[in-house]
């Protein structure tokens, strides 16, 4: 597979509005979708036009409450099925990729963070942040959907229809930034000649703690271990045997799976760390950070008894002038184009 390769001034421009709320990870991928969060309304941003710098289109669903202010919108692939999950204040909404809301989704009742609520929406206590599909040791789907009481809402996917969310208690003491496994991180379903997903949830708070699990069943999910890294949890990523930790002081940790401990770290950005995404078919991933720089990476290895380990290696860097970046995801054929959103601009860039 060839190296992946920028050029930083050539890039094209799809148009925004600009939005006075300063978010993270407010920018996500799906296989023809980009979504952007913007302030109380998700753009939608089909890929093919954003390729060619044309003007992005207004999911209608998502704003028909203005005041609703949206904390996370992220593009869920299980198996050929494409949906959307939207965080906000006080529920989590699945959608399918035209923008309806699915009406088989129920929240368990008397779990104490999910109460039942409308068809399609999970009602929270307290808000949700923290989004990823998930495989189980016996072959099941779920989305994962984090909650600010430290929990996570698991629901189930058979290929037709959900489950009730079931509501696990992981460990965390502060509310939950980001969640991920493997599976997500491939966008549903390792390349073809790779390894299968490895079955674990891997969940980071606020307060810089890192909890894994392994998933056995749709209701056994059992705790694994956990690390603390030093600033509150930004981003999660995964990949083979690593998990990938972007904290907000520009600092990337990445934790061994089998060694169970952070075995590399690198100072990533000089300013707030705002996002992350894992390349599906690639051992790589960006981040960007509110000083206006974004970088493409290569993946460590922590290697084994009398093995010397890789170093993470910078693939691609750039410089957006005077732009606060809160969004980055790998998109477009391959998922090899790199787009990136910036706080208060009135575009998308897509490095191709």
């Amino acid at each position: 597979m060839p190296p992946l390769a920028y050029v930083a001034d050539r890039h094209t421009k799809a148009t925004l509005a600009e939005t006075p709320s300063l978010s993270r990870n407010n920018l996500t991928a799906g296989p023809s979708l980009l979504g952007v969060v913007h302030n109380a309304q998700t753009l939608m941003v089909p890929v093919a036009r954003a390729l060619a710098g044309d003007a992005v289109e207004k999911l209608p669903i998502f704003t028909k409450d203005g005041n609703r202010e949206i904390f996370q919108a992220k593009v869920v692939v299980l198996g050929a099925d494409v949906f959307f999950v939207l965080c906000t204040a006080t529920k989590a909404l699945v959608y399918d990729q035209k923008g309806y809301m699915l009406r088989h989704s129920r929240a368990v009742p008397g779990s104490p963070s999910a109460v039942a609520g409308p068809s399609g929406e999970f009602s929270l206590v307290n808000h949700a942040r923290g989004v990823c599909s998930a495989c189980s040791a016996d072959a099941r789907a779920f989305v994962c959907v984090g909650t600010a009481r430290g929990s996570v809402l698991v629901v189930e996917y058979d290929g037709a229809r959900f489950a009730d969310a079931a509501e696990l208690d992981v460990g965390h003491d502060a509310p939950l930034a980001d969640l991920a496994s493997e599976v997500d991180s491939h966008r549903g379903a390792a390349p073809p000649g790779a390894a299968a997903p490895k079955p674990f949830l891997a969940s980071g708070d606020e307060a810089g703690q890192v909890v894994v699990w392994n998933a056995r069943s749709a209701d056994r999910f059992e705790p694994s271990f956990s690390v603390r890294v030093g600033a509150p949890v930004a981003a999660l990523g995964a990949r083979g045997d690593a998990v990938i930790v972007a904290d907000v002081s520009g600092v990337v940790s990445f934790v061994g799976l089998t060694s169970q401990r952070v075995f590399c770290e690198m100072q990533a950005h000089s300013r707030y760390l705002s996002a992350m995404d894992v390349h599906p078919t690639r051992d790589a991933f960006a981040t960007c950070a509110e000083d206006g720089t974004l970088a493409v990476w290569g993946m460590p290895s922590e290697g084994g008894a009398g093995e010397a380990g890789k170093d993470p290696t910078c693939a691609f860097a750039d410089a957006w002038e005077d732009g606060m970046l809160t969004g980055v995801a790998f998109c477009g054929e391959g998922w090899d184009c790199l787009a990136v959103v910036a706080h208060d601009e009135t575009e998308l860039r897509v490095y191709q």
